[in-house]
């Protein structure tokens, strides 16, 4: 039997976490297993606890979840000897504690609710002697000083572990047992460095104990006498000591990581060589929290052993700067990096050099035949998160520092070695270059800080994930563009390592689900006619190209909105107004102003390398707009937009101002966008090939002599105003035609060499693009055709299956789409946006289109492999031939110019009468019927190079909405698809008293369960009441049973509203029900806040990521009283908390059951102005809890019909200044 090995990187609170099964793929399967065989389980690091004197509910509620569920989840699915996943090693990387307290929790809650000695059922234990058969491995088990170093690694804690000096058996300690747990034979390198370092975990087998001198990779696989296609797991690298020169020492220059972090186990998954190849096969490599130097011996030991390629790995230490090397990526050209980044959105991780790193990295990595290279972290970075006044929540991770400071030379040649060979390429084909970083960023004027986290944010959202639906923040977060509440959190990510071309294989699972899903990677395309130009993105109409002179593509030289204070979104009152950042464009999050909580830090040993005061004073002093400025406001260039939004990084708290002055303006103080988008400049193009009778449109940027000193006679220059703006954002500043327009009405077609025509000949298939002429314009609009062929095939024709789609810019066709022209301009642009819209004609003769042709003409040609999609038969939809299928549907296309070239495409088409009827048969026994199904595909695409080809990198989905109803209620149905997943969401827009009672009945019937927590509605405590739980949505995974080819549902979340009535109410409250065996009448609920000031309901539908059917409104009370924040205190009717203590909370949770009601909340004061104080309040967590039982069945064994409340606070006292590391004392 073939054998894989499944890596699950679990989703923790704080700190590091991940189980590696060893798999035996194929053979036979009980029902209900969809993966293979379990053959060996290692469990490595497990996260920490909020702190170390953390309550029970702390760690029932953050600690044990995530690790617990992924064990369930395991053992749901795979096949096992027995119903548990029984570990075989425990691996503890060093003894940090966001990488042993986890464990230490979870065997603490295991041993005290054990029956006895070898019973704890996730361990494995000699049947005979009842003795621990799981082995328990990490670097030392006394404090070790680290030869080079100086200083001493952390050993094991006496506080959590004992080992037994004769039996050599670890026991877990907890106060609340008689005596120590045993559970797992104990590895260090105190007494013998093979007992931990050459040892393959799956096995827990050594090396020889007479190995001496150095081993090489291949050595290393050999002696461990493993078969091809048999993986093993080897430890690498601990305590400071490798498998090199006897072995080598690691020399360390990265003085400020820890020994504790610099003695971290390293560990690969490694194959034996097959056929004629000599070096083995790396598939996954991860190593702690290794610092950059210490652990480059051991890549370059892994190169010379034959390694050239590694498909996965963890990145080292959360991301943080002192991460993997700058030269993994070079080396091993990893496709997929894991960042183990806190979902607490605490430390700053992944920090901004990883990301721009990995960034510039798989930009030259990318091409059309490689799989694209993807970031994953756990939670969404909380340093590019934004507040409802536009700042940067999380600038003080954002540290200028390593572009600055001389201690980071290495990361700074990286960056220009890695630029400049890009640039060079770009050079040589005439192309726009790269700037150089470092430069731009010392600029006087720049805001650093600002200059960094716009590109951090615009690298983040090109291509990694998770996206802003997983945002850090539990409540007061709003998805921008794309509306909605971002809601999920990832439970894991797991990758999959196989010793074949489909090594690699990356999924993940959502906390409150079972459904594995496929990551929603990009795609890359060549594009090819781009490609093809003789001169890469210009035509020989241009007179652009690189210089000292820098233009960059969105320069303060427009008529744009005025600067925006709390998101008010006003039109420019002037025409002097200036460009700014328009990131209604930019997927993010909104996060309600001291809504987001992001716990200071006090741990030197996770510390970001932050600068002190006195550096990040010298780093800004040249910067008319530091991030400490009482100004609220800098205007700084975006890179995939090309209108502009200015913004402003301070405290949220303060006050807002006029927009501030600075020296942008000057050549100087210009902020350019770099390696993200990467800005064109004026000078001498190329020799002009002429074409008869052509005419080219410049913008006005362009001098006419600059024009004609380039062999250009035929042409004009726009006159300032918005078609002006929009030519001068293309990249070559110029439309080319093939002729003059002279007639009003007339269509001029664009040539055939026109870059921006390439453009769409291939990102659309398109073809036939014109210039429309008004009375006043020569460019008054476009129009041109596009192929449903798939993505990348340029215009097919020939097919009588694939219509020609005609798009246009026509005022008339605009209304249709959108129903209104009030945001538009005559020639298609937005108002005050540098975006072009063009609207569908109906398509005529009328016919119907195969599903699969569509879902190619997206990118998603896997999708005819969804279970539920496959189980259609030759599913079809019909072209819309007529404006009344067409109204209001926003059938569009948006085009963004500026570097990128952003093009969205929308279409909402309705589906077939037959295939909505097969459809329904499929979903008969679900007892649910379809009516009104229309599909809506979309596909968002940008322009990118690596220097040897144009591609285009696009990402898609495809959506049915349909009505739905159940037991006489009307639903809104949405159907999301991926490759394996099909999952359906039910929402009710309006509050009915039999929703609910409907809802649980039509589960009862289908699922054979009966949800009980419906008699915690309208239950009172003290003077406070829960209100009704009114039914909002149902998220259900839909399945594919193998047996009889049915669909069925695979698990639910309930989803309703919930308003908590009290003395200053009324407050909302989402709550979520997950059907759990163990507890079917459990709810956890968070605070719903009122969303920030948002644009106007129909300016967010002519934007192009916008969908309604993501938007949820409560329906049980007036919106005007909506409260954003919960008193506990008050709830509670404390009145004895003194009074520095702030009760107000954002950030809240309630869980409910037949027991009582809780509620809990984290909240961080506002931050004083002016100088730090010596003592302060960090942080203070509230606990209030009221019990409606009897005592026994108490939330928290309490008294009957009694609050009970608990607060912990956290202070801090600041350092002096000549202190070591520079992080305050945290006080409890």
């Amino acid at each position: 039997m073939a054998l894989r090995v499944d890596s699950f990187h679990i989703s923790v609170h704080e700190g590091d976490c991940a189980i590696h099964l060893l798999v035996e793929e194929g053979g036979k399967r009980p029902k209900g297993k969809t993966e293979g065989k379990v053959k060996a389980a290692v469990f490595i690091d497990s996260g920490k606890r909020p702190s170390s004197n953390a309550s029970k509910t702390d760690v029932e509620t953050l600690v044990l979840p995530p690790a617990r569920n992924t064990m369930k989840w395991i053992e749901q699915k795979y096949v096992l000897d027995t119903n548990f996943l029984e570990l075989d090693s425990i691996v503890i990387t060093h003894w940090d504690t966001d990488h042993y307290l986890g464990i230490a929790s979870i065997l603490q809650d295991a041993a005290v609710k054990t029956k006895g000695p070898a019973d704890i059922n996730w361990l494995k234990w000699d049947k005979k002697t009842k003795k621990p058969a799981t082995h328990f491995y990490c670097p030392t088990k006394k404090k070790k000083k680290i030869d080079t170093i100086g200083t001493s690694a952390d050993g094991l804690s006496s506080a959590y572990f004992k080992v037994d000096e004769k039996t050599n058996i670890v026991s877990i300690k907890s106060k609340d047992l008689k005596s120590p747990y045993e559970f797992a034979i104990f590895h260090s390198t105190d007494t013998d460095l093979w007992d931990v370092l050459g040892v393959d975990f799956f096995r827990n087998k050594p090396l020889a104990k007479s190995v001496k001198g150095s081993i090489s990779l291949p050595e290393l696989v050999k002696k461990h006498g493993l078969s091809a296609g048999q993986p093993g797991m080897y430890c690498i690298g601990v305590a400071g000591k490798n498998l090199a020169n006897s072995p080598k020492t690691l020399i360390i220059d990265d003085k400020s990581v820890t020994a504790t972090n610099q003695a971290s186990i390293a560990a690969i998954i490694a194959w034996p060589p097959t056929g004629t190849k000599k070096a083995p096969r790396v598939s996954h490599y991860f190593a702690g929290d290794l610092g950059q130097t210490f652990e480059q011996p051991i890549q370059d030991w892994l190169t010379a052993g034959g390694v050239n390629s590694i498909t996965s790995f963890k990145v080292n230490h959360h991301g943080s700067q002192y991460s993997t090397t700058m030269k993994f990526f070079d080396t091993f050209e990893p496709v997929n990096a894991f960042v183990p980044s806190p979902t607490n959105g605490r430390h700053g991780h992944p920090t901004w050099p990883v990301v721009f790193t990995w960034y510039i990295w798989a930009m030259a990595y990318n091409t059309s035949s490689n799989s694209p290279a993807r970031l994953v972290a756990g939670t969404f970075p909380a340093a590019i998160m934004r507040n409802d006044k536009g700042n940067w929540v999380g600038s003080k991770y954002i540290s200028p520092a390593a572009l600055v400071d001389a201690k980071y030379s290495e990361f700074q040649k990286f960056i220009q070695t890695k630029a400049a060979g890009l640039s060079k390429k770009l050079k040589d084909r005439n192309h726009l270059q790269l700037e150089d970083i470092q430069k731009q960023i010392k600029k006087k004027g720049v805001n650093k800080k600002k200059f960094l986290a716009d590109r951090f944010a615009t690298m983040w959202s090109s291509l990694c994930f998770p996206d802003d639906a997983y945002h850090v923040s539990s409540c007061g977060a709003y998805r921008v563009t794309k509306g909605g509440t971002p809601w999920e959190s990832l439970l894991f990510v797991r990758i999959q390592s196989v010793d074949n071309n489909s090594d690699g294989l990356l999924k993940y699972v959502n906390i409150d689900s079972v459904t594995l899903r496929d990551l929603p990677a990009p795609t890359v395309t060549k594009a090819g006619k781009m490609t093809s130009l003789a001169v890469l993105t210009k035509p020989t109409t241009s007179v652009r190209k690189t210089t000292t002179k820098t233009v960059p593509p969105t320069k303060a030289r427009k008529k744009k909105k005025k600067s925006i204070k709390s998101l008010d979104y006003g039109l420019a009152e002037d025409d002097s107004m200036e460009r700014e950042v328009d990131y209604d464009l930019l997927p993010h999050a909104c996060v309600l102003s001291d809504a987001l909580y992001v716990a200071d830090e006090t741990n030197p040993n996770e510390m970001t390398d932050l600068p002190t005061d006195d550096t990040t004073a010298s780093l800004d002093n040249d910067a008319e707009e530091s991030e400490d400025s009482s100004s609220d406001f800098t205007d700084v260039e975006v890179d995939s937009t090309s209108s502009e939004h200015t913004e402003s990084e301070d405290s949220e708290d303060s006050e807002d101002s006029e927009d501030s002055e600075d020296s942008e303006d000057s050549e100087d103080s210009e902020e350019v966008d770099i390696i993200s988008n990467p800005s064109p400049t004026l000078v001498q193009s190329p020799t002009r090939e002429t074409t008869a009778g052509d005419w080219s449109v410049y913008t006005s940027d362009l001098t006419e002599e600059e024009i004609r000193s380039n062999g250009v006679t035929n042409f004009e220059r726009l006159p300032e105003g918005e078609m002006n703006d929009f030519v001068s954002d293309l990249h070559c500043g110029v439309v080319w035609l093939t002729s003059k327009p002279t007639e009003t009405g007339s269509a001029t077609p664009l040539q055939e060499t026109d870059e921006w025509q390439c453009w769409f000949h291939d990102v659309l298939n398109a073809k036939d693009l014109r210039a429309l002429k008004t009375d006043s314009m020569t460019l008054g609009g476009f129009t041109m055709k596009v192929s449903l062929a798939p993505l990348g095939s340029g215009p097919v024709t020939g097919s009588d299956s694939l219509p020609w789609l005609e798009f246009t810019t026509e005022s008339s066709v605009i209304q249709n789409t959108f129903g209104s022209t009030e945001y538009f301009l005559s020639s298609g642009l937005l108002k005050d946006r540098s975006v072009l819209v063009f609207g569908l004609k109906p398509v005529q003769p009328s016919q119907k289109v195969n599903l699969g042709d569509l879902f190619k003409f997206v990118g998603l040609a896997d999708l005819e492999k969804n279970p539920l999609i496959a189980l259609l038969s030759a599913p079809a939809f019909k072209v819309p031939s007529n404006d009344s299928d067409l109204q209001k549907k926003r059938n569009a296309i948006w085009f963004i110019p500026s570097f990128d070239y952003k093009t969205a495409l929308r279409l909402q088409w309705a589906l077939d009468s037959q295939t909505e009827e097969n459809l329904n048969q499929l979903l008969q026994h679900l007892s649910l019927s379809l009516s009104q199904t229309t599909v809506i595909a979309r596909r968002s695409s940008s322009w990118s190079t690596n220097g040897d080809e144009s591609q285009i990198i696009s990402d898609g989905t495809i959506v049915f909405l349909a009505k739905i109803q159940i037991e006489q209620i009307d639903l809104d149905a949405t159907f999301d698809f991926t490759k394996d997943t099909t999952t359906l969401t039910l929402t009710l827009d309006t509050r009915t008293d039999k929703a609910l009672s409907s809802i649980l009945k039509w589960i009862g019937t289908i699922m054979r369960v009966t949800p009980d927590f419906a008699s915690l509605q309208n239950r009172s405590f003290g003077s406070s009441k829960l209100g009704s739980f009114n039914f909002r949505r149902i998220t259900i995974q839909l399945g594919k049973d193998p047996e009889t080819k049915k669909v069925f549902v695979e698990d639910f979340r309930i989803d309703m509203e919930v308003s908590l009535q009290h003395s200053s109410g009324p407050t909302l409250f989402l709550l979520s029900y997950v059907y759990n065996s163990e507890d079917a009448s459990s709810v956890q609920a968070r605070l719903w806040c009122p969303p920030p000031p948002l644009l106007s309901e129909g300016e967010r539908l002519v934007l192009p990521a916008y969908e309604t059917y993501q938007d949820m409104k409560p329906v049980s009370i007036d919106v005007t009283n909506w409260k954003r924040s919960l008193n506990l205190a008050a709830l509670a009717g404390f009145d004895d908390i003194p009074s520095f203590i702030p009760t107000e909370v954002l950030m809240a949770e309630l869980r409910a059951n037949k027991k009582g009601v809780s509620f809990s909340g984290t909240m961080k004061p506002t931050p004083p102005v002016g100088a730090v104080p010596t003592f302060s309040i960090a942080e203070v967590t509230l606990l209030v809890s009221y019990q409606w039982g009897s005592p026994s069945m108490a939330v928290m064994n309490l008294p009957k019909g009694t609050f009970t409340g608990t607060f912990a606070i956290k202070a801090l006292l600041q350092p002096p200044k000549e202190a070591k590391f520079g992080e305050p004392t945290q006080l409890r």
